[in-house]
């Protein structure tokens, strides 16, 4: 407010409209202004270590060389423009800006050099952009090196309001949804991006910006263009901090600028300041100020038209002098009236006051009398009831002194009356207990006999009880003998059965195993064949080429039966057990079926007995059901000509679950129903095929060279459904690592590809470490779904 004031103070003085602000002083009359050898007041300035400081120039001390203004050197004017630009800075905010609206009219019909120069052009500039709120504008002007220094520190004043204003408008703005696809654009925001627009000092203060008015900060990627810090506007909601107790709003106060403010100043002191060093051109009015020499015909033409402007300056005021005094004598007229009507209306009111006072005294006396009335009535009538009161009391006391005595000769009477009662009922109840006492001992006499004849019954009745016992014991064990020996011949012919029917299995599976080996073996000796005699064409073309005499191809020494190939592949297949053998010999084993809804409701009572712990029994539902739906994904080739790795997993996979089935289980569990209804698919080429799964099975082929291609191409197209539908996946990894390329791409696939994985299985290579790899994903998608 000081700083303002004076601002006012100085341009009130700044009004020169005869501009001896930029007349040049001779080098004779120095003693006014800032080129005054004495400062008024009798102390002169001094330095910041003490020393005196004078504008005599006598050799003695440099310190004179910092004063400002000399007399061997020209005035530069007053800095008008300047501290016009400044004050319009310092009063931006007054009464919503129609302050410094009115301030650059008045400069724009009074002062036009003023208003057209640059410090006021800048500072008008500033006052648009902060009423427009246009933030960017306003930070871009207080980047700028062509804004001086003092006009930055004035504008620090407003980096607040600016900078919060701009995360309420972008917070507001950005994040926004498409209305024909519901996408977000415009989401994420650079947080060195949001440094540079609002100049900030450090990617430290614009995350402190973001956290105090609750907009979300979060680290991208740390590679590509990704990397560092973003804001993103769909999870921000902007929102003052205010004070837990008091419920103010906290203010977030703006660091030290000193990357953008401080920079200005190239080592400048506070006496260059002063001195202008750092103001910018056109500060002062000698630099928007450049006379030009006139010639005689254009000063004695300029002279008339000063002339003529000051005779209608004149006339004008002459006018205005005139209309000014008709105006004062009607506003004299119309206030004499106005007094005149004043003072009858205050006879009128003084009136109607002094009325009114005596109607208020009147009441007042009126109310007085009735409250001695109503004093005189009140205290009779209280000696009045005191009276009654006496009598009452009086009257009370006497008839309490009747009853006492009545009371008395009533309580002797009875107590007569009791004793005499007492004495009869004692005699009475003496005979009562004699004829009692002959009535007992007839009784005991009567119990013993009866007592005797009891005991004679019961020892009767144990030997006949002991007898019976020990033929049903008998008969029990008998009993027993018969039933183990009947049990004894049925397990024995369950046991029959059971070892016939897995001797039957057996036989069937040896059957189908032998024959699938003797089809594989006979189409890779096929296959190995046609290799070689694809082999001895191109051997023998080549040597027809080298050799023309040479026509007759090299017999194939080396080529065998059919019959001894398939030998030699089965007794090699056999040392290392292929995958395809493997799967094929799981596919053709019964009883091994994988009942997921039996998992799932495992789980969910397991789950329902720990929140059952933590909450009220009686609040919790009693009855729960789950829906449960799984992909399977695994290619499959069925156009394929030979029964291959992928079709025996196929086997393998469908003799474990049931597919495309609704199954329902249902526990109970501590009075709590749990129901499961599940369903597994097999994944297509699709997206639509995931719709409403809970979780997908990937399942990681063995390496197939005839394949591999088509292989990878299926679960990369797989991989991307998943990673576009975020459904959790379990990895069943069969990659042997056969092949360090397939190997590389399947890992990549699992690393990069987009899956969210929830855990990842890679089996031993046996028929029993198959099937345990596989319950062990079905127990990471129990874990998973619960």
């Amino acid at each position: 407010q000081e700083l303002g004031q004076t601002m006012k103070t100085l341009n009130f003085y700044y009004d020169d409209a005869e501009g001896r602000a930029t007349l040049e002083e001779s080098d004779a009359d120095a003693m006014h202004g800032c080129q005054n050898n004495i400062v008024m007041g009798g102390q002169g300035p001094v330095d910041y270590d003490g020393a005196t400081l004078r504008n005599a120039d006598d050799g003695s001390s440099t310190a004179s060389l910092r004063i400002i203004g000399k007399p061997d050197q020209p005035s530069r004017g007053t800095a008008e423009p300047e501290m016009r630009g400044l004050y319009i800075l310092l009063t931006l905010n007054n009464d919503g800006g129609m302050e410094v609206l009115k301030y650059a009219a008045s400069l724009y019909v009074n002062r036009p050099e003023i208003y057209n120069s640059r410090p006021v052009q800048l500072a008008l500039s500033v006052f648009r952009a902060k009423k427009d709120y246009n933030y960017a504008r306003f930070f871009s002007i207080l980047r700028s090196p062509d804004t001086p220094y003092l006009f930055a520190c004035i504008m620090f004043k407003y980096v607040e309001q600016m900078r919060k204003a701009a995360l309420r408008i972008m917070a507001k703005t950005f994040g926004a949804r498409r209305k024909d696809t519901g996408e977000n654009f415009y989401d994420k925001y650079s947080l060195r991006d949001l440094v540079h627009l609002l100049s900030f000092e450090s990617e430290d203060e614009a995350r402190e910006a973001c956290q105090h008015y609750n907009i979300s900060v979060v680290k991208g990627e740390d590679d590509g263009a990704m990397g560092g810090e973003w804001v993103e506007w769909r999870k921000s909601d902007f929102r003052e901090k205010r004070d837990p107790k008091k419920g103010h709003v906290v203010r977030l106060r703006p660091w030290k600028m000193v990357k953008t403010i401080e920079s200005k100043l190239n080592g400048a002191t506070r006496l260059a300041v002063c001195r202008g060093e750092v103001s910018g051109e056109g500060a002062t009015l000698s630099q928007i100020r450049s006379p030009v020499p006139m010639s005689s015909q254009e000063l004695t033409a300029a002279q008339q038209q000063q002339q003529r402007k000051l005779a209608a300056e004149a006339e004008q005021r002459a006018k205005d002098v005139d209309r000014l005094q008709q105006q004062k004598e009607a506003a004299e007229k119309i206030e004499t009236e106005r007094k005149k009507k004043a003072e009858e209306e205050a006879a009128k009111i003084a009136e109607l006051k002094l009325l009114e006072e005596e109607k208020k005294r009147r009441r007042k006396e009126a109310e007085e009398k009735e409250r001695q009335r109503q004093l005189a009535l009140k205290h009779a009538e209280q000696e009045r009831q005191e009276k009654l009161r006496r009598e009452a009391q009086e009257k009370k006391r006497l008839e309490d002194e009747a009853r006492a005595r009545e009371a008395e000769r009533i309580k002797r009477e009875r107590e007569a009356a009791a004793r005499a009662e007492a004495e009869r009922r004692k005699a009475e109840e003496e005979a009562r207990l004699a004829a009692i006492e002959r009535q007992c001992q007839e009784e005991r006499k009567r119990a013993e006999a009866a007592e005797k004849e009891r005991q004679r019954q019961l020892a009767l009745e144990r030997a006949e009880e002991e007898r019976r016992l020990a033929e049903a014991k008998r008969r029990a064990e008998e009993e027993a003998a018969r039933a183990a020996e009947a049990a004894r011949i049925a397990e024995e012919a369950r046991l029959k059965r059971i070892r016939e029917e897995e001797e039957r299995q057996e036989r069937e599976w040896q059957r189908k195993l032998d024959l699938a080996r003797k089809l594989v073996a006979f189409r890779r000796w096929r296959r190995r064949v046609d290799e070689q005699r694809r082999g001895a064409r191109l051997t023998h073309r080549t040597l027809e080429q080298v050799d023309p005499t040479s026509l007759t191809p090299r017999s194939l020494s080396r080529a065998t039966t059919p019959t001894s190939f398939a030998l030699q592949s089965f007794q090699s297949d056999q040392s290392r057990k292929r995958p395809e053998d493997l799967f094929y010999c799981l596919g053709n084993l019964s009883g091994r079926k994988i009942d997921i809804p039996s998992y799932i409701g495992e789980g969910l009572v397991n789950a329902v007995s720990s929140s059952q712990q933590a909450a009220d029994p009686e609040t919790s539902s009693r009855y729960s059901v789950s829906m449960f739906k799984m992909v399977v994904i695994m290619p499959t080739f069925p156009d394929a000509d030979d029964v291959n790795t992928f079709e025996t997993l196929s086997l393998w996979i469908h003799s474990r679950f049931a597919f495309n089935v609704q199954a329902i289980n249902k526990r109970v569990h501590n009075n709590k129903h749990v129901e499961v209804r599940s369903i597994i698919v097999e994944s297509q080429d699709q997206a639509e095929s995931y719709a409403g799964c809970d979780i997908a099975l990937f399942i990681v082929p063995p390496f197939d060279s005839l394949r591999r291609d088509e292989c990878i191409s299926f679960l990369s197209k797989q991989a991307s459904h998943l990673s576009k539908s975020s459904i959790p996946s379990v990895i069943l990894n069969l990659d042997d690592g056969s092949d360090e390329v397939y190997s590389q791409m399947i890992r990549n696939l699992i690393d990069k590809g987009g899956v969210k994985i929830v855990g990842e299985v890679s089996p031993h290579w046996t028929v029993e470490g198959l099937d345990s790899s596989l319950a062990s994903c079905c127990d990471m998608i129990r874990s998973a779904f619960v």
